[in-house]
């Protein structure tokens, strides 16, 4: 048996495991891709520009939409780089089979940016935010016999 590659990803960053098939078989990290704008506040991804709103029926608009669209975009583009990441990995003969671990949000986005050949190698998903955890609470989550 190949190389298993293990996806841990959350809005703000992804860290990608390796391991070897076997029973309780170690994970060793091999990469973290960090999406900066996922750690900021939300007034943070707005240049130097105050949101605006108004309680008032008929005031004036607000622009708090504007910055919730920066906040999905960031996270587009940060999921697209984890997708790259995992499809040249794929392609490359890194792996063989694939491991997703994420929140149902970046879980979907990740399917989605995953072209069909590196679709077709996952052989299971966690459908859980655990980017922060340590390995070793990573792996309890993970099939026993990877």
């Amino acid at each position: 048996m190949g190389k298993i590659m293990i996806v841990v990803a959350s809005h703000d960053a992804a860290r990608i495991f390796e391991t070897d098939a076997g029973a309780c078989a170690m994970l060793v990290e091999r990469e973290d891709l960090l999406n900066p704008s996922g750690r900021r506040h939300r007034g943070d991804l707005e240049s130097d520009r105050q949101g605006s709103f108004s309680g008032v029926a008929g005031g004036a608009g607000h622009a708090l939409g504007n910055e919730q669209g920066r906040k999905e975009e960031a996270l587009a583009r940060h999921v697209r780089a984890v997708a790259v990441a995992v499809n040249a990995a794929h392609h490359t003969g890194h792996c063989e089979r694939i491991y997703l671990v994420a929140d149902p949000h970046v879980l979907g986005a990740l399917r989605e940016d995953l072209d069909a050949g590196t679709r077709a190698v996952v052989a299971g998903e966690v459908v859980k935010n655990l980017v922060k955890h340590t390995v070793a609470e990573i792996r309890q989550h993970l099939p026993e016999r990877l």
